[in-house]
């Protein structure tokens, strides 16, 4: 019994926890664990276990899925309509159309994720803005009511009539979920292609190595749940581990083989090291050179010393048209990633000047420069945790928490009649929850070892929560005229939120780029363990790192309330993915240790320069939410190796020296 409970300790600890609540609910109330309330729960949370077993393939395969309430809304609406257009026909054709479609979506997600070796959180919040966007735009955001009769009618698997008169029943969606927990048990825990997943998500070159197929994993795990789970029974190519009996003349062949593959592994990587450390160093030209001392030399009771002199190469003469030399200078000197964006703006502003002659007029920067700032303070406050490795789930709900501090002092300050140093101590109040709340998801972090990803999750719904009993889901107005001067005023002509993103922008830069702190954020984000070795507080930089998020999460609730004049628990729910497009529009590494400002805020300007443009060609709002995830799933696309490879193929120059052998045949 001890060892069955060491071996399930997460179990035990999760039905010790299931158990205490329902013993608690059941003395608070009477009808908890009446039969009618458990099937009710049964019934009505089916559809989120099914998600959740979906996921959990996902999540055992190393990935994650951001789209998959949005992929199902649209694998709904397919099916409804195409079930419409045939006249009907039954719930059997239904489940097998919906399987189809769910799993056509998720081949996309692991597609692109497996072609072009993008990250998976970037490929799904990429897809979700797309399918939610497309969605909106073809439906018009209308639900569809001529459903078949046989869809809206209830499937009853079993019903139940209690002494007081009240029915119990379970319906056909308890039955799907038990079919999907059972299928994705036996697939993971009973069949070979359970254990290549495991092997997978631990390990995908090992498990590579191993003979299992990549493509086929992740095919396997981006599926949809609703798909039905239908390879359960699929082998594999070869098994993970030798079978027992085959130590045989086999054994030597697969040893040798093994020995290959990670001498040829090793040599790709050294390779890849090696020419990326080239283009690092192609700009500068330099490289160093030990002399030896001739001084140093003839002094026999030292030892040879040796010096370095960094040596400049000469540009090569005429290598090229000057236009070439120009684009790369002007690449060296702005760096990759900027120089890439810039084009990007300036292409995006020539097109839409184009279309819609009112683009460049003064009324549209200002709108511009109005909108942009706030999703642009909010992706600096995502910043710093993506390079550090993490995530910060939280920001939106930090900012209105921070904006209810703001409101509260206020109003006990007089309202509309509060002065400006009522404004400044509301700020002060706002900066200090937002930084707390920050602060306190970094000691989580840091201290206790939890994902950062889980604690901002549970942070936001905390804080989600919180708002929604403080202020019962109303708004809050009633600010004095002076605060309206941060939202909608402006200094020289610029207005003042765009002023303020500016100022925070290039204090970011300094921070991340010129202190020790900055610097601490990057060794974090590369590699934790080498970072605390090497003496730095890793803890202490956590901490801060959070903490500061929380202080410009507070910075964009104060300007949210400027703008809106309230607070509401519900401003700019839709921002947190749009932030964390722009950061991996920015070329932020998602797995940390790299990343700067400029390129974010140039990504931010793009995205509101996109929205913009759209809306005065008359463009519906939601294109323009489906054209922000093409278009960040077409940028990763042409920032991959295999685009820049086949890139290198069809444009590269030829040798003239092979050229000239050529010739001579």
């Amino acid at each position: 019994m001890a060892n069955l409970l060491k071996s399930r300790q997460v179990e035990f600890r999760l039905l010790v926890v299931l158990f205490a609540l329902c013993v608690v609910l059941s003395l608070t109330t009477d009808t908890f664990l009446t039969m009618g309330n458990i099937t009710a729960l049964l019934n009505n949370n089916s559809v989120n276990l099914i998600w959740a077993v979906g996921l959990l393939v996902v999540l055992i395969a190393g990935g994650i899925d951001i789209s998959f309430a949005v992929a199902s809304s649209v694998v709904q609406y397919l099916a409804a309509k195409f079930l419409i257009s045939i006249g009907g026909g039954n719930w059997v054709l239904g489940f097998l159309v919906c399987g189809v479609l769910g799993t056509a979506l998720g081949l996309i997600n692991a597609w692109l994720i497996h072609k072009f070796r993008i990250i998976s959180i970037v490929v799904t919040i990429a897809t979700f803005n797309a399918y939610f966007g497309l969605l909106m735009f073809f439906s018009g955001g209308k639900s569809i009511f001529d459903l078949p009769e046989w869809w809206s009618s209830r499937v009853i698997l079993f019903e139940h009539q209690s002494a007081d008169g009240s029915w119990s029943e379970l319906t056909l969606p308890f039955a799907v979920m038990v079919v999907c927990v059972a299928l994705t048990w036996l697939l993971i825990r009973r069949v070979n292609i359970g254990r290549e997943l495991y092997a997978f998500g631990d390990n995908p070159e090992g498990a590579r190595r191993a003979g299992v197929s990549i493509a086929a994993m992740q095919a396997l795990a981006h599926r949809r749940p609703h798909a039905g789970e239908h390879r359960a029974g699929g082998g594999s190519e070869r098994p993970l581990r030798p079978r027992a009996g085959s130590a045989g003349g086999g054994r030597p062949r697969r040893r040798a083989a093994g020995r290959r593959a990670r001498h040829d592994h090793r040599m790709r990587a050294r390779r890849d090291v090696r020419r990326r450390h080239a283009e690092r160093a192609q700009p500068s030209r330099r490289f160093a050179v030990r002399v030896q001392d001739d001084h140093r030399r003839r002094d026999p009771h030292r030892d040879l010393h040796r010096q370095y002199r960094l040596l400049q190469l000469p540009r090569k003469a005429g290598g090229g048209p000057e236009m070439n030399q120009m684009i790369n200078r002007a690449r060296e000197y702005f760096g990759r990633e900027t120089f890439g964006l810039l084009i990007l703006m300036a292409i995006m502003i020539v097109g839409f000047s184009a279309a819609a002659p009112q683009f460049l007029t003064a009324g549209s920067l200002s709108s511009i420069g109005v909108q942009a700032p706030l999703l642009g303070i909010l992706t600096l406050a995502m910043l710093a945790p993506m390079i550090s490795g993490g995530f910060n789930l939280a920001i939106i709900y930090t900012a209105n928490i921070s904006g209810l501090a703001l409101a509260w002092v206020l109003l006990k300050m007089g309202g509309p009649d509060a002065g400006v140093f009522a404004i400044l101590l509301g700020s002060l109040a706002a900066l200090v929850v937002g930084t707390i709340a920050g602060a306190t998801m970094g000691a989580v972090i840091a201290y206790v070892g939890a994902h950062p990803i889980l604690v901002s999750l549970a942070m936001m719904i905390f804080l989600r929560g919180l708002g929604e009993f403080l202020t019962r889901g109303g708004d809050i107005s009633g600010f004095p005229p002076q605060l309206a001067f941060l939202g909608h005023g402006s200094i020289l002509g610029l207005p003042m939120p765009l002023v303020l993103f500016g100022i925070v922008a290039v204090v970011w830069h300094v921070m991340l780029r010129r202190t020790r702190h900055g610097f601490a954020v990057y060794m974090v984000g590369s590699n934790i363990r080498a970072t605390e070795y090497s003496g730095i507080d890793t803890k202490r930089a956590l901490v801060t790192i959070y903490a500061l998020s929380g202080t410009l999460c507070a910075v964009a609730g104060i300007l949210m309330a400027a703008r809106f004049n309230s607070v509401r628990v519900g401003h700019g729910e839709a921002l947190l993915l749009v932030t964390v497009l722009a950061i991996f529009l920015g070329g932020i590494d998602p797995f940390g240790g790299h990343g700067k400002v400029v390129p974010v805020v140039l990504s931010v300007l793009i995205l509101q320069i996109l929205t913009s443009g759209l809306n005065m060609v008359g463009a519906n709002q939601h294109l323009a939410t489906a054209v922000w995830g093409l278009f960040l799933i077409a940028v990763m696309i042409l920032r991959s190796e295999q685009f820049l490879s086949v890139v290198h193929f069809f444009f590269r120059r030829p040798d003239p020296a092979v050229t000239a052998a050529r010739s001579k045949l």
